[in-house]
């Protein structure tokens, strides 16, 4: 508990460094509850603290405005102090909204017991188990989220590496989370944005397993020769980045979430390819807000990858000989063309993020 709090603390003081015009310096922690400062809580509540809040309070007995507004609570509030009783009142309202009780929620609002503290924004320890949810989870409804954490430690855990991550992006620039260092036109290469991809999915295969589908990861290169001759039967030319991608990963199940490297044999046939175009173009038609255009409207569309992510039709991505990406019908505006790398990177980005959080505790939500 001590490594997050001043993890927390390193954190909160790098950011007003990086952003001074948005953040103001930090506050610190208060010094750690004795035990007779915890028996003191426990007297006025009449009942034993989480053992988990209780680890938190000997390190740091409260903390004000530890993350903008919000307060950690310590053993002078718990029971009496207006912060309190605010974050009781809150716990109060959400519980009343809506017909059907919250998921995980108790439903002895005793059992409630608040450990962070600024109206929208409470957090609190379920103290008794129930049939959906165990004593000790924490409930953070900041912005409604109602996000399950599995106890203090974890919830603090998680909100150490979301800023951490947060602000290796500013420090890094686009693209440099992963990397943790300044990513170039050039730098990295297309086959270690690859390797990394891979390394991202291994990494994630045990914790998110709906990131994983079965199937090889990724697929052996094609040859140079197969290339050739797609490009001569097909009148396509590869852009140089497309080709390497394709030298590497001769299509690739999952490339992203939901979607897939299509294989010189998919481009070739089309089959798949078309499909997905018009299932996708039909839904652009179905949202008239969208403004969106067959991508038959661009000219020289190589085959690039599908998706059946969104429900109203498959996500489809093409290329040119440029190696420019252009995305699904249903949003395609020219301002949002990228690249083959660039659309690589953001794929490292999204699997990165998902294994920064699964790592940091989201894997311990409660199902639902």
């Amino acid at each position: 508990m001590t490594e997050l709090i001043e993890g927390l603390i390193v954190q909160r003081e790098r950011r007003a460094r990086l952003m001074p015009d948005l953040y103001a310096p930090p506050t610190h922690p208060n010094t750690g509850a004795s035990e007779a400062d915890i028996a003191a809580a426990e007297a006025r509540v009449g009942r034993p603290l989480d053992p988990t809040y209780r680890q938190l309070l000997r390190v740091a007995d409260g903390w004000e405005e530890y993350d903008g507004d919000r307060n950690l609570l310590g053993t002078a509030d718990i029971g009496r102090s207006n912060a309190w009783r605010s974050a009781m009142e809150m716990i109060e309202i959400y519980s009343s909204e809506g017909a059907e009780p919250l998921f995980g929620w108790p439903a002895d609002l005793a059992d409630a017991f608040p450990v962070c503290e600024y109206y929208a924004n409470t957090a609190f320890v379920v103290m008794a188990d129930g049939p959906d949810h165990i004593a000790g989870q924490v409930r953070d409804f900041s912005s409604g989220s109602n996000d399950v954490f599995r106890n203090v430690e974890t919830w603090l855990r998680h909100q150490l590496a979301a800023e951490t991550d947060y602000l290796d992006g500013e420090s890094f620039g686009p693209h440099g989370r992963a990397w943790r260092q300044v990513v170039t036109a050039d730098s990295p290469s297309v086959p270690e944005i690859v390797a990394k991809l891979v390394e991202l999915r291994h990494a994630l295969r045990p914790i998110e397993q709906a990131w994983v589908p079965a199937g090889p990861d990724p697929r052996p290169g094609a040859t140079p020769e197969n290339l050739d001759a797609l490009e001569r039967d097909c009148g396509l030319t590869l852009s140089a980045d497309h080709r390497q991608l394709l030298l590497i990963a001769d299509g690739w199940t999952g490339i992203g979430r939901n979607e897939d490297l299509l294989s010189v044999a998919e481009i070739r046939a089309g089959t798949r390819w078309r499909d997905a175009v018009a299932k996708a173009s039909a839904a652009a038609r179905r949202i008239e807000e969208a403004g969106g255009k067959p991508l038959s409207v661009y000219p020289e569309v190589i085959p690039f990858s599908v998706s059946d992510e969104f429900e109203a039709g498959d996500w489809v991505i093409g290329t040119d000989s440029s190696g420019r990406c252009f995305p699904s019908p249903t949003d395609i505006e020219p301002e949002q063309l990228s690249t083959v790398r660039e659309h690589l990177l953001h794929l490292v980005d999204r699997a990165n993020e998902a294994l920064n959080i699964a790592r940091a505790g989201d894997s311990e939500r409660v199902p639902r």
